[in-house]
Parts: C-alpha cells; sequence; structure tokens
C-alpha cells in the first residue's frame, strides 16, 4: 500500500515539475543554493557529497560544485552501479566518489539510466574518513524533513551502510524547488529523514544537531 502512495505521489510531483519553466527553475535554483552556501553546515564542512542534477524537475548544483572547489572542500559526487556484486550492499547500489577538480567534473560522461553525469573511478567515501555534508535530490519533501526519491532506493541504502561502516551519517541537506514541497510522503523503515531542507523560501526546515538513527 505504501509503496503505491509512494508511486502515485512521484506522478502527480512529476506532473506538476514538468510545468517548471526554464526561468523558473534558474531563478528557483539561484536562490536555493545561494542560501545553502551561506549555511553554517556548508561553511562549515570540509567534505561534501552532492547530487549532479538532471537538465529540469530539481534544483541545479553547479554552483554549489564550484564554490565547494573555490573553497577547497573535498568533494564527492554519486555513481550508480546495476547488476554488481559489492560486498555488504544491495544488487544496484551508490557510491560516493571524491573528485579532485573541477576540471575533473567538466570531463565527466553521461552514465546509467538517467544519463547523469557520473564518475567512473577513484576513491571511494568508505575509504576515506567520510563526508560532513550530504546534498540529496529528490522528487518531494515536506517541512518536516522527509523525502520521496526517485523509487531505486539508492540513497536510502547507502545511508544505512553508511551508518554501519562510520557509525554515524552526514548532515543531510535536501534541495527542493516550491513545487516540491508537499504536506506529507508515505514513510517506510527503511526511509532516512533529512536534517534541512531548503526551498526559495529559505530553510523551511532544519535541526541544528544530526540524527544517528533515521
Amino acid at each position: 500500500m505504501l509503496t503505491s502512495a509512494k508511486r502515485d505521489l512521484r506522478s502527480r510531483v512529476r506532473k506538476v515539475l514538468s510545468g517548471v519553466t526554464s526561468g523558473s527553475l534558474h531563478g528557483q535554483s539561484t536562490v536555493v543554493c545561494r542560501t545553502l552556501l551561506e549555511s553554517e553546515q556548508f561553511r562549515s564542512a570540509k567534505s561534501v557529497g552532492v547530487y549532479m542534477n538532471m537538465p529540469t524537475m530539481e534544483v541545479q548544483t553547479e554552483s554549489i560544485i564550484k564554490a565547494c572547489f573555490d573553497q577547497q572542500k573535498a568533494v564527492f559526487l554519486p555513481k550508480c552501479s546495476s547488476n554488481a556484486r559489492c560486498e555488504g550492499r544491495k544488487k544496484n547500489y551508490m557510491s560516493m566518489i571524491h573528485v579532485p577538480s573541477l576540471g575533473d567534473v567538466h570531463n565527466l560522461e553521461p552514465q546509467g539510466k538517467y544519463r547523469l553525469l557520473e564518475p567512473t573511478e577513484g576513491t571511494e567515501v568508505f575509504n576515506t574518513a567520510g563526508l560532513d555534508l550530504l546534498i540529496l535530490p529528490g522528487m518531494a519533501f515536506t517541512k518536516s524533513g522527509r523525502r520521496l526519491g526517485h523509487g531505486a532506493g539508492f540513497y536510502d541504502e547507502f545511508l544505512t551502510v553508511y551508518q554501519s561502516h562510520f557509525a554515524r551519517v552526514p548532515y543531510l541537506v535536501g534541495l527542493a524547488l516550491s513545487e516540491q514541497i508537499v504536506d506529507d510522503i508515505p514513510h517506510e523503515e527503511h526511509d532516512w529523514d533529512l536534517d534541512c531542507i531548503i526551498s526559495q523560501e529559505g530553510q523551511v526546515f532544519c535541526r541544528k544537531i544530526n540524527h544517528s538513527l533515521h
């Protein structure tokens, strides 16, 4: 029942997002990213995981990635793997890969189902000291910190494995277009809530202390 409710919500939100103009997308992204860059959580982070955005329907992250390199933060980008074997991981799983420079980001090639720019090689986050901040995409968000992903479960599975490995999770931030803020999202045991959600209205939800359990 919850799976069906999530699927229906994704369909409704996707329909609304299809009507967002390029001007609105750019304008909202500019405001959202500026709010993030001015936040204490971003300023103090030394290692940041950030998604590579789709062309439409979600906040654009190029300015965040550039700011990370400008401020000499370690940048990690997601790589989604399918039909691969990795001990302790699901068949389809996500890695966060360290990318050394902005030039390396610009040289990435589209990969996978969504044709997103992904690193194909590099140091995995599990072989480092970990992340201070993780910026997540989503289909929808609530003002109480809940997130609805695209349905593959990559981020939820990654965070569960991350917590097992590091005994903590990064500070979790969701970036939302106004059209992605909804009243409620069906919640399952494996779903991770976020520490902060930012839209063009500002930080619509933000807790000062990072959670350790989902």
